[in-house]
């Protein structure tokens, strides 16, 4: 599935200095972060101890204290601390992955990290604490296939995986590890979900996937709402990476066909899509971010 890997974070600074950028690459040191504040500050000191190639999505915890890096090669996953540059690479986890890692997602008081993988169960998780703590039971009823994405809800309570195999999207209830997986959505996608975004207020959950119409949204109450109404003007191919922004009113979609990206309004369904920027994206989108 092409584009719908994750291969920016964008982070306010929360008593860290200013917003930042950090982006997973193909090439030597393969992760670069640099200050935001209107433009790029001077990039931060490459990690003293990098990585190879093989990056797959970039992301910090909540409190912007750890980086953790997926990749496609063994150790799969990789953790460093931050603290206004890359401090120490955590020890790998003492229960390693076995397979590629495509996403991860901090639950949002921090103390667990939930990992997309390659292959069954599709999503697994640690505890954390200052680095990598003891892998959680994998869920009791999985799911198949490639876990592309992965997203905790807003309270915490939930974690959803993308996959490559139906019913797509699936949703299991959260505290302090798996328990049930929700009933399936009535209306699933049509295709691998390669990407999952929770409204801020946690009532809806959008999924970004790779057959029309390519974005879909749910209500969200502890399982899966009907389906709202596809948009009027859906995107035009595969989303890569959807995105609420801060306030919840707008709903944004990269892909892979022009114009490359949809915006909505959003308030309990789509909007009328607003107009495309009057300078395009000159290439298919990747991600996409409100700051």
């Amino acid at each position: 599935m092409s584009g719908a890997l994750h291969m920016f974070a964008m982070m306010a600074g929360s008593g860290r200095g200013d917003s930042l950028i950090a982006v997973a690459h193909h090439d030597f040191p393969f992760i670069s972060v640099y200050p935001w504040s209107n433009g790029y500050g001077p990039k931060y000191v490459d990690p003293a101890t990098p990585v190879d190639f093989g990056m797959n999505s970039v992301t910090f915890s909540s409190s912007g204290g750890e980086l953790v890096a997926t990749r496609y090669n063994a150790p799969y996953i990789v953790a460093y601390s931050w603290e206004n540059g890359f401090g120490t690479r955590y020890a790998d986890p003492a229960e390693p992955l076995d397979g590629s890692a495509f996403s991860a997602s901090f639950h949002p008081s921090g103390n667990a990290l939930a990992v997309g993988i390659y292959g069954s169960p599709c999503v697994r998780a640690y505890a954390w604490t200052n680095g990598f703590g003891t892998k959680y039971a994998d869920p009791a009823s999985p799911v198949n296939g490639f876990g592309y994405d992965v997203a905790f809800s807003s309270t915490g309570n939930n974690v959803a995986v993308g996959h490559s195999d139906f019913p797509y999207l699936s949703t299991y209830s959260w505290s302090n590890g798996f328990g049930t997986r929700y009933a399936d959505p009535a209306t699933p996608p049509t295709g691998g979900v390669g990407d999952i975004s929770f409204h801020p207020t946690g009532n809806a959950v959008a999924a970004g996937y790779e057959v029309a119409p390519f974005l879909s949204v749910y209500p969200w109450s502890n399982g899966f709402g009907t389906r709202f109404a596809d948009p009027a003007t859906p995107p035009t191919s595969a989303v890569a990476d959807a995105a609420f922004s801060l306030t919840g009113n707008t709903l944004a979609a990269v892909h892979s066909n022009p114009p490359y990206l949809s915006v909505y309004p959003w308030s309990s369904g789509f909007g009328a899509k607003f107009s495309n920027p009057e300078t395009p994206i000159s290439g298919y989108g990747i991600a996409v971010a409100f700051n």
